[in-house]
């Protein structure tokens, strides 16, 4: 495959202000190009999983409010609905709501994934077990801006689990 490069044409002054011709520069852009279309892949395979991810997957910032939802574990309530609000607003109750500010604050304060099972309490008072990965966001290479208020959380709905190990010790 041919080599890829940007053309410029500037104007050449001399050091009495006159112009004396063209500069013609050509710039190498290829490695740049192919960056690029890897980097599309990569964001058009990442983006397919988590559309199609049973998990929840999302983005939070450090006050635990939704800023980005794939989807929600309890049914009839879109991802949608949720971003913009917080995430501890819909914890079960008060020792839940720690539980997830105490993982949050570790995630920044120690900038090392934390894992916690939490339960929420639906309108229909059903209680959903969940497990909950906050992992903080990518840090970006030098020079760049950094967000440090955005962590992805991974939640994955256990109910079924809980509720059959509920039921196995009551049986014993």
């Amino acid at each position: 495959r041919g080599r890829d490069f940007l053309l410029r044409i500037l104007p050449y002054h001399d050091l009495k202000d006159q112009s004396g011709g063209l500069v013609v520069t050509f710039i190498d852009i290829s490695d740049l190009i192919e960056t690029r279309k890897r980097l599309e892949g990569l964001a058009s395979k990442y983006s397919a999983l988590v559309k199609h991810s049973l998990d929840c997957i999302g983005v939070i910032t450090s006050s635990g409010r939704i800023l980005e939802l794939n989807r929600w574990v309890e049914p009839g309530i879109g991802p949608d609905e949720l971003v913009g609000t917080y995430l501890a607003d819909l914890l079960a109750d008060d020792r839940q709501k720690v539980v997830f500010s105490d993982a949050l604050r570790d995630v920044y304060d120690k900038r090392l994934a934390s894992f916690i099972q939490l339960m929420l309490v639906g309108e229909d008072e059903q209680t959903t077990y969940l497990e909950v990965s906050l992992i903080p966001a990518y840090e970006p290479p030098k020079g760049l801006p950094l967000r440090r208020d955005m962590v992805v959380m991974i939640i994955r709905d256990v109910t079924a689990q809980v509720k059959q190990h509920q039921q196995t010790e009551m049986t014993i």
